[in-house]
This record gives structure tokens, sequence and C-alpha cells, in this order.
């Protein structure tokens, strides 16, 4: 929990936002599938939150990867 690969704090926290309770339902079916598909080693510890306000990042912030000719997160 709270954490990115190398990276620990709470910034680095896994987040789904839903804003209908039709996307919280979809949101917690997936992650109670992968806890019961037995694929990690520890549950998924996402947390689930009603979005409240949403910020667009700068423009130098979108597609990074692509940006820097990187594939993807290499983790």
């Amino acid at each position: 929990m709270n954490r990115q690969g190398p990276d620990v704090g709470t910034q680095y926290r896994s987040a789904a936002y839903f804003s209908s309770n039709e996307e919280k339902e979809i949101i917690e079916s997936k992650i109670n599938a992968l806890n019961e598909s037995g694929k990690f080693s520890t549950k998924v510890v996402t947390e689930i939150e009603a979005i409240s306000e949403f910020y667009r990042a700068e423009d130098y912030h979108q597609d990074y990867y692509k940006k820097r000719g990187i594939d993807g997160c290499a983790i």
C-alpha cells in the first residue's frame, strides 16, 4: 500500500475514482475478481473513492512515455 516500485508514501497510493454507482460497482467487481484469481500474492489495495474535483495535468505531463520514446513502465 502507498507505493509504486521503490517510491513510498501516500502520494504513491493506488486509487480508482467513480462518478456513479454503476462505475463503483464495476471497480469493486474488477478488484474482487483480481483478489479471487490468485494472480497476486497479496490483496489489491486500490482505494475506491467518489470523484470530487478533477484537474487536468499540464500539457508537458501528457503522453509522458510516448514523448520520451518509452514503450511503458517496466514495473
